[in-house]
């Protein structure tokens, strides 16, 4: 018997479309498949408690993908600079290879 033909528990679940098959379908992660696990189910348990807490899982995921962002645009800045300027001795090493010849 398939996992989507019984349910366990409340029938606040229940609906035309499993919500773990759209998160699986989706490919979403925890913090996304969790938000769309209290939105589908907001009007039939918790109300408005459960927006509060997708709300609450949307939040987190903005904060690592920010974080992720920032960790991205550092690495590039980094790379901008190290790959643009010589630093120092590198000038000094330029002007070595010149004096003499």
């Amino acid at each position: 018997m398939s996992a989507n033909n019984k349910q366990i528990a409340g029938s606040h679940y229940k609906s035309p479309m499993e919500c773990w098959d759209y998160i699986l379908a989706n490919d979403l992660g925890y913090l996304e498949g969790t938000a769309i696990k209290y939105i589908t189910r907001w009007k039939k348990k918790n109300g408005v408690e459960d927006i509060l807490k997708a709300i609450h899982f949307l939040e987190k995921l903005v904060e690592v993908e920010r974080a992720k962002q920032e960790q991205v645009d550092t690495v590039d800045k980094v790379m901008t600079v190290w790959a643009g300027t010589p630093i120092e001795w590198e000038n000094d090493a330029m002007d070595n290879r010149n004096e003499g010849g």
